[in-house]
């Protein structure tokens, strides 16, 4: 499918705001695209050239992402989790959740809830407490301001949005959290990633019961991007 001519834009409405939202109508499997932190639905692009046109695909702007709302609340991932619980009853229950990064935290911890989907894939998935545990406070407030910094850097992004982000130590994915997901689950990393260790990613397959791992071998943080074909075989492999 061509992300520039086979999709359609539109703005839908939740109760904490209004989502942005590109639509490729297939008469196929539906999948729901969720970015990561400080990014927009435009990094899929690439992808998309990959995908068979007949899939029904949705890319979204998470709220207070790119040119959905931004309203000034407390951005935990469980307000994007609800958000997107509100999305997906809009378009189609029977969907599955491809989440990258920041947007795998999103759909891990709406898997979680027990909120409906088919089946979801984490992508160099972000949020796990564990990768987290050997940081003293200093590291960590020096890492959450870097992180704050570079994305000021693109996107127009603002700053309350990236802050409160940043700064939401709640919903955090440990091993409780992730026996909670029971929908079927692939997870997908970059063997080279430097930002989310790849070792991480042994974990996320472990402690989500029914699920796989595929490694990308040579890729980063970004396997969407710098490896597209290798992503989209994923995708059809785990969806068909």
């Amino acid at each position: 499918m061509d992300y520039e001519k086979d999709f359609e834009e539109s703005f839908e409405g939740t109760s904490f705001g209004t989502i942005y939202c590109k639509h490729h109508r297939g008469e196929g499997k539906t999948i729901i695209f969720l970015h990561g932190f400080s990014a927009t639905l435009k990094v899929w692009s690439r992808l998309m050239g990959f995908l068979p046109k007949e899939l029904d695909v949705y890319l979204i702007d998470l709220l207070g992402h790119g040119r959905s709302d931004a309203p000034k609340i407390d951005y935990s991932i469980d307000v994007q989790a609800q958000v997107l619980k509100e999305f997906v009853a809009m378009v189609d229950e029977d969907c599955y959740l491809f989440g990258h990064s920041y947007g795998g935290w999103v759909a891990a911890h709406y898997a979680s809830q027990q909120f409906p989907c088919k089946g979801i894939l984490l992508e160099d998935a972000a949020g796990l407490k564990k990768s987290y545990e050997g940081l003293t406070e200093e590291e960590l407030g020096r890492n959450k301001e870097n992180m704050i910094k570079s994305a000021m850097a693109i996107n127009d992004n603002k700053e309350y949005v990236m802050r409160s982000i940043v700064y939401s130590d709640r919903d955090l994915l440990d091993a409780e959290t992730l026996a909670r997901i029971s929908t079927p689950t692939v997870v997908v990393w970059g063997s080279e990633d430097k930002i989310v260790d790849s070792k991480f990613a042994s974990v996320f397959a472990k402690e989500i019961k029914n699920s796989r791992l595929e490694m990308i071998t040579g890729a980063g943080h970004y396997p969407h991007y710098t490896h597209p074909k290798q992503v989209s075989e994923v995708i059809m492999k785990f969806i068909e």
